[in-house]
């Protein structure tokens, strides 16, 4: 949180690693908005993501083209 040209300004940064910043007339309100912006943050990225699947296209090689690869 920071003072600038007489306003108060919360600063956070998002889920994607952007650095946010937004004024506020009084230190009060910039800190509560920072500190609900920072939580939310946090919790986005607590959770897991989901396990991604192997694409169906992508499978194994034929034992032809794996015998000409290794010899």
């Amino acid at each position: 949180m920071l003072k600038k040209y007489g306003r108060w300004y919360a600063d956070w940064i998002d889920e994607h690693g952007n650095r946010k910043r937004k004024s506020f007339a009084t230190r009060k309100a910039a800190l509560k908005y920072q500190t609900s912006q920072r939580n939310a943050v946090a919790a986005k990225k607590a959770q897991a993501p989901a396990l991604s699947r192997r694409s169906a296209r992508r499978g194994r090689r034929p034992a032809a083209k794996a015998a000409r690869a290794a010899a």
